[in-house]
């Protein structure tokens, strides 16, 4: 967000901390004073973020009508991106901006798939601004009209050893967030951290109440150790993964679906409809969704969709337009930088 206003009011000049902040060192240059540079005697470690605020609301006060449209642009940019929330006290105002994605709400559709994929960074200094991270989602259907996803995960640690900020490990608690009721069938390529990079568990503390309420029943896959808890109307699988500066990584998770393929097929309604099933004329049609919610604040993220179809089922109609429809199922490539909805009627023809 900070970054798209820079861009269109220009920089900001803080000669009291010997900067020029722009579009493009904004990230590195605040670090830099947070981490590093600040009055050890004050001790206010985030004085530039407040010192640079007034400035950057005067500009935005004083920029002309010709700046109106980029700046328009930036706002509605970070709100469809999730990198700015809101919440209103006012009932309409909030349900309004649900309607349109802006209040973070996970929010899953009562009849199809669901995928949200969540890193967590756990000890690993600055790392997630350059780590990428390239989700594959893919779908088949039996015979018997059972779905099973696989979601392969793949990230890259584009960090250089050494720098201050982003050359260290990156240590990732991954959450997949799915329908509720799916089945975890496997999970592969996880690793958790050794010892020694966290305190040991204290006896005396007692587990949160808040936390159980919010987690539900807990339980661990035995074969992989992925905890697998409940949360929002979704399942949750959780499970580590680790990069080292330079590393490249992949877990897979598989999982069946609640439901299948004949519940979401559209029963005859009107008497014609009725009359030409039982002439068998009639070909059964089914709405098929994915809802894929981008992680709020997450960058260099792509996503990729593959669906395979049964025999005798096809695609009629797909969005979004990306989607491309074959003999098969439905194929999909798409940078994940906002929430994401791929809809199919299926028919069959058998």
């Amino acid at each position: 967000m900070m970054e798209g206003l820079l861009a269109a009011v220009g920089p900001i000049e803080m000669p009291e901390y010997g900067k020029t902040i722009d579009a493009e060192n904004f990230q590195r240059e605040t670090q830099m004073s947070v981490e590093y540079e600040y009055d050890k005697e004050t001790n206010r470690p985030k004085q530039i973020i407040s010192d640079m605020a007034p400035k950057l609301l005067q500009k935005l006060v004083d920029a002309g009508a010709e700046d109106m449209p980029k700046l328009a642009s930036a706002f509605g940019d970070a709100l469809a991106k999730k990198d700015v929330q809101v919440w209103f006290r006012d009932e309409q105002a909030q349900a309004a901006a649900s309607g349109f994605g802006w209040t973070g709400e996970l929010a899953p559709p009562e009849d199809g798939d669901f995928l949200a994929v969540v890193d967590t960074n756990i000890a690993g200094g600055k790392t997630d601004g350059v780590v990428k991270a390239d989700i594959r989602h893919e779908a088949r259907i039996d015979a018997a009209g059972a779905i099973v996803d696989t979601v392969t995960i793949t990230r890259t640690h584009r960090g250089v050893k050494g720098d201050v900020f982003t050359g260290i490990k990156n240590i990732d608690y991954l959450r997949v967030y799915v329908p509720s009721g799916s089945e975890l069938l496997s999970a592969e390529g996880f690793e958790a951290p050794g010892e020694g990079y966290f305190l040991p568990e204290d006896d005396t503390l007692k587990p949160s109440t808040l936390l159980a309420a919010v987690e539900g029943r807990t339980r661990t896959h035995e074969a992989s150790g992925t905890r697998i808890t409940e949360e929002s109307g979704l399942t949750v699988f959780g499970n580590w993964i680790q990069l080292e500066p330079g590393e490249t990584r992949s877990v897979k998770i598989s999982y069946r679906l609640p439901f299948r393929v004949q519940d979401l097929v559209r029963k005859p309604e009107t008497r014609f409809e009725r009359v030409r099933e039982a002439l068998g004329a009639w070909s059964p049609t089914a709405s098929m969704k994915l809802v894929v919610r981008k992680q709020p604040g997450a960058v260099d993220r792509t996503f990729a969709s593959r669906i395979h179809l049964p025999e005798g089922w096809s695609v009629r109609s797909a969005i979004p337009a990306e989607a491309a429809p074959d003999g098969n199922g439905l194929s999909l490539e798409t940078a994940l930088d906002r929430d994401l909805f791929v809809g199919m009627l299926l028919v069959n023809r058998d």
